[in-house]
């Protein structure tokens, strides 16, 4: 009887032994899960702040990583504009590193505006493509409104000295115009005063058309 107390006393301490030795398990795959840092997203590693064997830290940034499926263009927009813009609205933009326009989409209005410029930032999602990385500089063009007018192309339009002019074209003959010109736009220049709607503007001609010269009016293709 004494030896089967010694071997089950001898059972009970091989167990709490287990069970010590299962208690050192846990807290080793503890203990090794943090040496595992798993990110939320799939991305590319940019910037590296910790080298190996380096004590790390609560709050301590270890790497940035970026999604390259999500970047956004962040743009300062005067306070007396931001009304004009809505979520979800199409914005076209430009990153001047790519040389290339896209079209983005706003996603959020930070509600607060800076005090000293008096700007909001503006965020808009940009789509993926091949070149695009954190950090380049690019720009939006929001609609604030709309109005009508005249526009010309700039090969349209003629300069002497302070002068500027178009040449019209009636009843088969070329007849030189002075007008005043506006802001320009990619390739057209607006008209603010010499023209009316309907009339027929030579967009190109020869250097040394003169005034009063008879000519066929030709459609461009």
């Amino acid at each position: 009887a004494q030896e089967v107390a010694i071997k089950e006393e001898q059972v009970r301490l091989l167990q709490a032994q287990l069970r010590q030795a299962l208690a050192a398990l846990t807290a080793a795959q503890v203990q090794l899960s943090y040496a595992t840092i798993t990110a939320p997203f799939s991305g590319v590693v940019v910037k590296r702040h910790v080298d190996v064997g380096d004590m790390a830290s609560p709050g301590m940034p270890l790497i940035s990583i970026v999604d390259p499926t999500a970047f956004r263009l962040e743009v300062l927009v005067p306070e007396g504009f931001v009304r004009f813009i809505r979520l979800g609205g199409a914005v076209p933009a430009a990153v001047e590193a790519l040389g290339r326009p896209f079209t983005g989409g706003v996603f959020e209005i930070v509600p607060s505006a800076d005090p000293a410029s008096r700007t909001f930032i503006v965020k808009i999602r940009l789509p993926q493509a091949p070149g695009l990385m954190v950090g380049m500089f690019g720009r939006a063009e929001f609609t604030t409104g709309t109005r009508t007018g005249i526009f010309v192309p700039r090969s349209a339009v003629w300069r002497e000295g302070s002068l500027e002019g178009v040449f019209v074209v009636e009843d088969g003959v070329a007849l030189k115009r002075v007008v005043t010109t506006g802001k320009a736009f990619n390739d057209l220049v607006e008209i603010l005063t010499g023209l009316k709607e309907g009339e027929q503007v030579i967009t190109r001609y020869p250097a040394n058309l003169k005034d009063g010269t008879r000519v066929r009016v030709v459609a461009q293709q």
